[in-house]
């Protein structure tokens, strides 16, 4: 399932997009040592003012 943030920038405004790939990725952890987590793609993508308020305003 697709998570999407939005953000801002000083002036700019962005969309985050993380998916995830299917794929377990192997984890080293000094604590807790290794372990494999859900890998995921992650892209940003700048948008106009009007979407950021529109989208990131319904939250």
């Amino acid at each position: 399932m697709n998570k999407i943030n939005y953000f801002n920038w000083g002036t700019k405004y962005f969309k985050e997009v993380i998916k995830p790939t299917g794929r377990m990725i192997l984890v080293s952890d000094p604590e807790n040592g290794q372990d494999y987590v859900m890998g995921h793609k992650q892209d940003v993508f700048e948008i106009s003012k009007e979407e950021y308020l529109k989208k990131a305003g319904t939250k």
